[in-house]
């Protein structure tokens, strides 16, 4: 849709106007963010609220050269992987145990942070994923990123192959292992009293 821009890419005003539209509409969530969080800052229940961006936008390709000060065709597999990168944040109105607060994550490994913020019992899954993401970081569909920041396409064979065919072994049978799903992977453990 379109939405009447309000910020101007300074060096070239009106050259770029899906940056420009795209840049105005990012400034109207930030706006909204800080009205949510001004809310349940003073709410009685506690509260923890995840904001990210699901995916990187669609711009002139131009004014993406520019901003990240290389064309496509000549990046590096680091510089590929940060064109997919997106910002999230995690907000509470209690403490959160900031240690654990990654600075660099994936969507799949988010919901794992989340889920140990609010206190819900993890699944075999979750503590898999835990694992794979102390070794890899960021794990997404263009690629992923070991603990030294070094970026990897999945169209290469390396000491974390195993580790990735695992996860997607892990992914398959949960979203489509029909009558094969190992349904105990993927629910809560649950805590059992002796009477």
């Amino acid at each position: 849709a379109d939405y009447p821009a309000e910020v101007t890419v300074t060096d070239y005003p009106g050259q770029f106007p899906k940056a420009e539209q795209y840049l105005t509409l990012a400034n109207k969530s930030d706006e909204a963010f800080q009205m949510l969080v001004d809310y349940f800052s003073t709410y009685e229940e506690p509260t923890i609220i995840v904001m990210f961006g699901d995916h990187p936008p669609s711009l002139e390709q131009e004014f993406l050269d520019k901003a990240y000060g290389v064309a496509q065709a000549d990046m590096t597999m680091e510089q590929y992987m940060a064109k997919f990168q997106v910002p999230f944040v995690i907000w509470s109105n209690r403490p959160l145990e900031a240690e654990d607060a990654p600075q660099e994550t994936s969507l799949n490994f988010l919901g794992q942070y989340l889920l140990r913020y609010a206190g819900i019992a993890g699944t075999p899954y979750g503590d898999f994923l835990w694992q794979l993401q102390e070794e890899l970081p960021a794990l997404t569909f263009v690629g992923y990123v070991d603990q030294t920041g070094r970026a990897y396409s999945h169209l290469e064979t390396n000491d974390f192959t195993p580790l990735i065919d695992a996860y997607q072994s892990f992914q398959y049978n949960n979203l489509f292992g029909g009558e094969d799903r190992l349904d105990a992977l993927y629910e809560p453990e649950l805590s059992t009293e002796a009477a």
